[in-house]
């Protein structure tokens, strides 16, 4: 005969109605920082619901429709060489050293971290 186990068995516990109700959410790694992006988007007054400039001037050519892979392709690449080339236009004025500088001195932070840098 084997011998019998000396452990009492575990009672069993019943949930209780807010562990049960709890859902269970999984968060990706940048749903915070997003999250606090949109929030001092809004706080700072962006408004979302005029699209800017250039893709307004950009679309207002393109026929509305269905289209295929290679075309819809060649109008989004088309998109993103007008978006290069407005950005282009901000940007060059400036000197390479210049961004190096606000690169150095305005390095991504979250959301309520202080925007000055410590030296």
């Amino acid at each position: 005969m084997s011998p019998k186990s000396r452990r009492r068995p575990r009672p069993k516990t019943k949930m209780t109605k807010k562990r049960q109700a709890a859902p269970r959410l999984a968060l990706d790694y940048y749903t915070v920082v997003f999250h606090g992006l949109f929030t001092e988007l809004e706080l700072s007054g962006y408004e979302y619901g005029s699209p800017p400039a250039v893709r307004s001037s950009y679309w207002l050519v393109v026929p509305p429709g269905h289209y295929g892979t290679t075309a819809g392709l060649d109008l989004v690449q088309g998109y993103a060489v007008r978006v290069e080339e407005e950005l282009k236009a901000m940007v060059a004025p400036q000197s390479l050293a210049y961004w190096l500088h606000v690169y150095r001195r305005l390095a991504p932070r979250l959301p309520g971290q202080s925007p000055a840098t410590v030296m």
